[in-house]
C-alpha cells in the first residue's frame, strides 16, 4: 500500500433501476406480436424498377450531330475555312505581275527604204482580222468564274437555307434549284453572247480596215509607180505602229479583265466565307438547343422515376405506420415510468491528503 492510499476513500457505485409497469406490458406484447405477423404478411423487398433516366432520342441525335460537326464540319463552314486558308497562305493574283508582250517592240519599217516595185501589201488581209484569239480564253474564264460564284453563292445559300428549314431535297427545294439554274444559265448566256457579239463587231471593224487599207494600197501603188517611195514607206510604218498599238491595247485590256475577274472572285469567296462561318454558328446553336430539349425531357423522366420509387417505398411501409406510432407512444410511456439513480465517484488519497494540508494551513498549523 502506498502512502497516499491511507487517505483514499472508496468511490460510490452507479445503479440504474428500470421497471416496466403492469399497464404497458400487455401492450408491448401485443405490439411485438402484431409487428411480427405484419412482417410475415408484408415482407420488405427492394425496389426493382429503373432509378436513372436514360438519354433520349433528342440527346442522342444532338450528340451525333455534334460529333459530325466536330469531326467533319459543315459544307458551308468548310468552304469558308478553305477560302480563309487560301488567303492566309498568301495566294496572290497570278496576273498581277504579267507583262504586255507588245511592250518595247520596234516598228519593223523604221529606217527601211522601198524599191520602186509593186506594193507588197496589196491584197493582204489584216492578220488580226476575224475572231479575237483571246476570245475563247476570256469566255472560258468568265464562264468558270460565274459557275464558281453560282456554286459558292446562290447554290450554297439555297442548300443551306433549305437544309436549316428541314426541306432539303423537297419539291420546293428542287423548284428553287431549277429557278436558280435557269437564272444562272440566262446570265451566263447573256455574258458569253455579249463577248461573242463584241468579237463580231471587232471582226467587222477589222474587215472594214482591211478594205480601207487595201483600197489605200491600190492608190499608193500609183504613187509608187510615179516614184512616191517615201509616202509608201511612211504609210507602212504608220500601219505597223497602228497594229502594235492596237495589239498592245488588246493585251492590256485582257490583262485588266483577267486581273479584275480574279480579284472579284477572291472578294466573293471571302464574303461567302463570312456567311459560311455565320451559318456554322447557327448550326451549332441549333444542336445545343436540341440537346437542351433532350436534357429537359431527361429531367422530367428522372422526376417520374423518383416519384415511382418513393411511391413504392411508401407502399412497403404503409402496413407498419400504425405500429410505428404505437411503438413511439409505448416508448415514451415506458421512459416516463423508468427509475434511474446515479451516485458520484469517490476521491483518491492524493486529493484527500491535499485537502487535509489545506485545512491545516488555514488553521495556522501547517
Amino acid at each position: 500500500m502506498g502512502f497516499f492510499d491511507i487517505f483514499s476513500t472508496n468511490g460510490p457505485t452507479q445503479t440504474q433501476t428500470n421497471s416496466a409497469d403492469s399497464f404497458s406490458t400487455p401492450y408491448w406484447q401485443q405490439y411485438l406480436s402484431g409487428l411480427n405477423n405484419t412482417l410475415g404478411q408484408n415482407p420488405i423487398t427492394p425496389y426493382g424498377g429503373p432509378t436513372v433516366a436514360p438519354t433520349n432520342a433528342y440527346q442522342n441525335t444532338a450528340a451525333n450531330m455534334m460529333y459530325q460537326f466536330a469531326t467533319n464540319g459543315t459544307p458551308t463552314g468548310n468552304a469558308a475555312n478553305s477560302a480563309i486558308q487560301n488567303q492566309a497562305q498568301g495566294n496572290m493574283n497570278p496576273y498581277a505581275t504579267a507583262t504586255n508582250p507588245y511592250q518595247g517592240q520596234n516598228n519593223s519599217y523604221t529606217g527601211q527604204t522601198v524599191a520602186p516595185t509593186s506594193n507588197p501589201f496589196i491584197g493582204q488581209n489584216n492578220p488580226y482580222a476575224g475572231d479575237n484569239p483571246y476570245l475563247q480564253s476570256v469566255m472560258d474564264r468568265t464562264g468558270d468564274a460565274m459557275a464558281k460564284a453560282y456554286a459558292q453563292g446562290t447554290a450554297a445559300q439555297t442548300d443551306s437555307a433549305f437544309n436549316q428549314a428541314g426541306a432539303y431535297g423537297g419539291s420546293a427545294y428542287q423548284q428553287q434549284t431549277a429557278n436558280n439554274q435557269e437564272a444562272f444559265g440566262n446570265a451566263l448566256g447573256q455574258t458569253l453572247g455579249g463577248l461573242q457579239y463584241n468579237n463580231y463587231l471587232n471582226s467587222g471593224q477589222l474587215a472594214g480596215q482591211d478594205l480601207a487599207r487595201n483600197t489605200s494600197a491600190y492608190g499608193q501603188q500609183a504613187a509608187l509607180n510615179t516614184g512616191n517611195q517615201l509616202t509608201d514607206l511612211a504609210r507602212n510604218a504608220t500601219l505597223s505602229s497602228t497594229d502594235l498599238a492596237r495589239n498592245s491595247g488588246l493585251a492590256n485590256d485582257y490583262l485588266n479583265r483577267t486581273t479584275n475577274a480574279f480579284d472579284t472572285s477572291q472578294g466573293r469567296a471571302l464574303n461567302a466565307a463570312q456567311l459560311g462561318l455565320a451559318s456554322q454558328g447557327v448550326d451549332q446553336n441549333a444542336i445545343q438547343g436540341l440537346n437542351s430539349i433532350g436534357t429537359q425531357q431527361q429531367g422530367n423522366t428522372q422526376d417520374v422515376l423518383n416519384a415511382m420509387q418513393n411511391y413504392y417505398t411508401q407502399s412497403q411501409l404503409a402496413p407498419f405506420t400504425g405500429y410505428d406510432l404505437m411503438g413511439n407512444a409505448l416508448s415514451r410511456y415506458s421512459a416516463a415510468n423508468n427509475q434511474t439513480s446515479t451516485q458520484l465517484p469517490g476521491t483518491s488519497g492524493i486529493t484527500n491528503f491535499s485537502g487535509i494540508l489545506g485545512l491545516l494551513a488555514s488553521l495556522g498549523l501547517g
